[in-house]
């Protein structure tokens, strides 16, 4: 083996991180929004793999507090 040429093994991995109202939305006891407020929903996408990662897209269902799914909600697409 030639110590000045290595192999690194491929390796894919994304950590996404859904906020609400600049929040995380998984950390306890969670986001509440009151009734006919808004709310501003954000996606944080990170490649933790050591290789590029091409037309990434996220899907997400928005449920009540009784997961009832809300309807008529219309994001923005950003692409960065």
């Amino acid at each position: 083996e030639d110590p000045g040429n290595a192999t690194t093994k491929p390796k894919d991995g994304l950590k996404v991180v859904k906020k609400i109202n600049g929040d995380d939305a998984n950390a306890e006891p969670g986001v509440e929004v009151a009734p006919g407020s808004d709310m501003d929903v954000t996606y944080e996408v990170t490649n933790t793999g050591n290789r590029p990662v091409l037309d990434v897209s996220v899907t997400d269902r928005i449920v009540s507090e009784n997961n009832t799914e809300v309807k008529g909600i219309t994001p923005e697409k950003v692409d960065q």
